[in-house]
């Protein structure tokens, strides 16, 4: 079954909600104005004790009960709203036109209850419906009088002395003020409910208006790639933007209403200092301040870009200050990248013409040597010295050959391979080397069904090993090193393998230098391992990045792409 939507009453065809309302406070002053009637007649009978209150207490009680009617029509079935007020309107008239009559026509006090019926209905209609009550209050007035004076009514009560002269002058004159003035209120009250409508009207449309720029304003704040936090002074927040969430990675709701008065500025941007920064503006005479600062985000190090404003109200007096920043981290990351390859590049073109011309020599001097030591009879003394030679122009023959594969590197020779079958060649020759302590456990995770991946078997494989051993070395006292591998999640098909250890860490200072050739902090080697592997990495468009701290071990991640390298070889051709 196929259910019809439910249309909200307020939105139901003839119910104007607004009029409702009206409608709803005009029963509850009736309720008053009724009560306070009653008190009059009160009054009056303590001052007249011949009159009976019986008819206008009929006449009371039957008011109460049609309020009390109204009340429940309208809390039960609402009905057209407009309707709803003619039939009030005109029962109210009825009512009014009964309390004239048996309080004495001519004579009676309450001849201005028309005048609230016709204030009544400007307000909730028209002018031309406080008109057309005004005249059908007329008509009804200056007929009731007109058959008093001629005597066709007569009134059963009065609740005024009879000593008025009822003469066709003063007659005439009653009605004519009385319709006068039901007029003249018509008029007035129907203008100034008009009026009321009107402005009503344009403050509802310029509140809607205000409301859409708010809403527009709010959206484009929100939508910034930027962070945005507006503060006080003494640097209390009062708003920020989820970019400001985001890149501070805050835990609060998305707008982040809520959180904004709990946090202060210098909170958020430890060291800096927003007094100190305000200070420093008005010492300046500037209305905006560039600076880039470091922050310490869970443990890890964000690089932001802040642009700090005054926020001045239309009069120009100060009333906080605006911060406007950008998460540059992984700029940085990118700016040090460049700089390592421009320095590793200049190296490399210089220590390779370096390293060539002292691989000849050497191998003549190691040639030579090697003959002395076979053709000569030599003393003990004399042969253990030649075989120090021998044996130090050997690490040295090493060593450039491990610095001319990092100054010139051979090309990549893609070939489809098992990336679990690389990891576990790996780890066995690391493990039967003999230079792994024994208090080191080597664990790997790699996914059984591991797709083939498209590189140089041979030099990925001396990644790992200098990245394995690397790690190892780390470890003095044991640990665990991890290898594992997954999917990137920034690139499709493309792969993020990790070496992670649990040594002492790498500090800061390190972290810059850690790929610049020849720098170690060991006692043994040459510092030309991890250079070696960000050489081999970049040669097939891929990256290293490291995630370390002091005391917290280190984590090297390399990403290498799902495009085949023959592919990009020919594309670059």
């Amino acid at each position: 079954m196929i259910r019809q939507p439910q249309i909200p009453r307020s939105a139901l065809p003839g119910q104007d909600p607004v009029l409702l309302t009206r409608i709803k406070w005009l029963t509850i002053i009736r309720a008053i104005v009724v009560t306070l009637i009653l008190g009059s007649i009160t009054i009056l009978q303590v001052r007249n004790p011949t009159a009976s209150v019986l008819p206008l207490s009929t006449l009371i009680i039957i008011t109460y009960v049609m309020t009390i009617l109204y009340a429940i029509i309208l809390r039960l079935k609402p009905p057209d709203a407009v309707f709803f007020a003619y039939i009030q309107i005109c029962g109210d008239l009825i009512i009014e036109t009964a309390l004239i009559f048996y309080t004495g026509g001519i004579r009676s006090p309450f001849s201005f209850a028309y005048i609230l019926t016709i204030i009544i209905s400007s307000i909730l209609l028209s002018r031309r419906s406080s008109l057309i009550v005004a005249s059908i209050s007329s008509l009804v007035y200056g007929a009731l009088l007109t058959l008093q004076f001629v005597g066709i009514l007569i009134f059963p009560y009065n609740y005024v002395p009879k000593e008025i002269e009822l003469n066709l002058p003063y007659v005439s004159h009653t009605i004519f003020a009385n319709i006068f003035a039901f007029y003249l209120t018509a008029l007035l009250s129907g203008y100034l409910a008009e009026l009321q409508r009107r402005t009503g009207k344009e403050l509802q449309a310029k509140d809607g208006d205000i409301a859409q720029l708010q809403t527009f304003n709010e959206n484009i704040l929100q939508s910034m790639s930027s962070g945005l936090i507006v503060s006080d002074l003494s640097g209390q927040i009062t708003m920020m933007n989820r970019a400001a969430i985001q890149i501070l990675d805050l835990c609060c709701p998305a707008w982040g209403k809520e959180i904004a008065g709990q946090q202060h500025w210098d909170q958020l941007f430890y060291p800096l200092q927003i007094e100190g920064l305000y200070q420093s503006m008005n010492r300046e005479g500037k209305n905006s301040l560039r600076l880039e600062s470091r922050i310490s985000r869970k443990g890890q190090e964000i690089f932001l870009g802040l642009t700090i404003s005054i926020l001045k109200n239309p009069s120009g007096e100060v009333k906080g200050l605006i911060t406007n920043f950008q998460d540059l981290t992984e700029y940085k990351k990118m700016e040090e990248q460049v700089k390592q390859a421009e320095v590793l590049a200049t190296i490399g073109q210089m220590s390779a013409t370096i390293a060539h011309e002292l691989r000849n020599p050497m191998a003549s001097i190691r040639g030579s040597v090697q003959f002395l030591h076979d053709e000569l009879e030599l003393d003990e003394e004399a042969r253990h010295l030649m075989e120090i030679i021998l044996k130090e122009s050997s690490r040295l023959d090493r060593i450039i050959a491990d610095f001319l594969l990092y100054a010139r590197p051979q090309p990549p020779n893609p070939q489809s391979c098992s990336l679990r079958d690389l990891v576990q060649e790996t780890v066995t020759l690391i493990q039967k080397s003999g230079e792994v302590s024994d208090r080191i456990k080597i664990v790997t995770d790699i996914p059984a069904s591991t797709e083939q991946l498209e590189a140089d078997p041979g030099q990925i494989k001396q990644v790992f090993w200098n990245l394995a051993m690397n790690a190892c070395q780390a470890m003095p006292d044991g640990g665990t090193l991890t290898i594992r591998a997954r999917r990137s999640r920034q690139q499709e098909g493309g792969w993020v393998i990790e070496f992670v250890d649990t040594g002492r860490g790498i500090c800061p200072d390190e972290l810059k230098k850690l790929f610049t050739p020849f720098y170690t902090t060991k006692e043994r080697g040459m510092g030309l391992g991890l250079s070696i592997a960000y050489r081999i990495i970049e040669e097939h468009h891929g990256k290293i990045e490291v995630i370390s701290a002091p005391g917290e071990g280190s984590n090297f991640r390399i990403f290498l792409p799902a495009t085949p390298l023959v592919l990009l070889e020919d594309i670059r051709i």
